[in-house]
């Protein structure tokens, strides 16, 4: 397989040159190349509107063939529906990959999905989800939308990640997409103003409403055995 070369920028995170390209739907199934793998020390739970850390020892495994195809048909179908997938690479190797949803959302249809993000266990801690973010965040202010939406796994790492981003909790949870994830997801939205997403680069340059640094374990996502 291939990668489109539709976008292709180049940019050093923790010293590795790494490249950040379209990828098409033959691509998809690379993500096998991307180790999942951690271990979750603490869980989150919404409680009364509130994010609470709940001690917790989780073993998250990497991928198995049948998880593969699983998520790669899933995230076919973003794409089949308007969406872009954005990836990450060190060499010719897949380390990192975005999917924004492209069926708006919410109450005034403001909102796309911010559908898949993922970054293998090797180089996380060293800025490529926020990159990858970065683009996504680009692409969809480009497209008209004010806010992503994220249904986000509850690990700590992937909590810190998005707070540290500036998402926060969202107003309104979409019914459809909380009915085909995990029911322990949590919902989270990232205004998409200049003050969020500045405009300087093609990158763009999302900067954080907290001072929580990047998570070690990078970015998590959607569903649970996504982390």
């Amino acid at each position: 397989m291939s990668f489109e070369r539709v976008l292709e920028l180049r940019t050093m995170v923790g010293g590795v040159d790494v490249r950040v390209l379209e990828l098409s739907t033959a691509d998809l199934g690379r993500i096998r190349e991307i180790d999942r793998s951690e271990t979750a020390h603490a869980l989150y739970v919404l409680d009364r509107g509130e994010l609470q850390p709940v001690e917790s020892r989780v073993e998250i495994a990497s991928w198995d063939e049948a998880e593969v195809e699983e998520t790669a048909a899933r995230l076919a179908r973003k794409l089949a529906a308007g969406g872009v997938a954005l990836g990450a690479l060190d060499g010719d190797r897949l380390v990192g990959i975005a999917v924004l949803g492209g069926r708006r959302i919410g109450l005034q249809a403001h909102q796309l999905e911010l559908a898949f993000l993922h970054v293998s266990r090797g180089h996380r801690g060293q800025g490529v989800a926020r990159r990858l973010l970065e683009e996504v965040c680009h692409r969809a202010r480009g497209d008209g939308t004010e806010q992503l939406y994220v249904s986000a796994s509850d690990t700590e790492s992937s909590i810190a990640f998005y707070l540290g981003r500036g998402f926060r909790i969202a107003e309104h949870v979409d019914a459809e997409l909380a009915a085909s994830y995990e029911q322990t997801d949590i919902a989270l939205t990232l205004d998409l103003d200049r003050d969020q997403c500045e405009d300087a680069s093609p990158l763009g340059s999302c900067k954080s409403g907290f001072n929580a640094r990047e998570s070690q374990h990078g970015s998590g996502h959607s569903v649970r055995e996504e982390r």
